[in-house]
């Protein structure tokens, strides 16, 4: 999947092509056509029939991505040390397709749409320290501010720590200073 995410085709079927300038041989010599559309048709993380509904009480939107998103989060910390200086960023992922949390931003370079993700990166290496996507507004309860409550989320794990935080004016406020 990762191979096929860096060269694109139009469908799957293209990288087992017995062309020589289409198909991958990475990708042919390690399983069939066949083999792979199986494991895509029934590979699943997430039970579906322990969801929530929408609309009702605990509904998330990430159901089926939770566990492979809190694991990728929880791996990165484990295996990183962060240095001295931390950023926290928002960052926009281009997407098209139909969720209830697209943003759409007309300031930013991606305007169209897309999936906005808060992160906390080490600020000398870029490396993606913690990570959440923002699904909308939740709930109402904001006793300092959005873009406080988003800020100590993601570095509650290393408070008091004594490291060096650095964001920009949309998460900047009194009670975080």
């Amino acid at each position: 999947m990762i191979l096929m995410g860096i060269n694109m085709l139009p469908n799957a079927e293209m990288f087992w092509s017995t062309d020589p300038f289409i198909n991958n041989a990475g990708i042919t010599n390690t399983m069939t056509c066949n083999r792979f559309q199986k494991l895509v048709q029934y590979f699943h993380i997430a039970d579906r029939t322990t969801a929530p509904g929408r609309g009702e009480t605990g509904y998330d939107p990430l159901f089926k991505l939770r566990p492979v998103m809190e694991s990728v989060s929880r791996t990165f910390q484990e295996i990183y040390t962060l240095n001295k200086e931390v950023s926290v960023y928002e960052a926009m992922i281009a997407f098209t397709g139909r969720v209830s949390f697209r943003q759409y931003m007309p300031a930013k370079p991606i305007k169209r749409g897309g999936i906005k993700v808060w992160m906390l990166c080490d600020a000398s290496t870029a490396f993606p320290a913690r990570f959440e996507v923002y699904l909308g507004r939740q709930n109402n309860q904001m006793e300092h501010g959005f873009g406080h409550n988003v800020v100590m989320k993601l570095m509650d794990h290393i408070y008091h720590s004594f490291r060096w935080s650095f964001f920009d004016n949309f998460f900047t406020c009194l009670p975080l200073m």
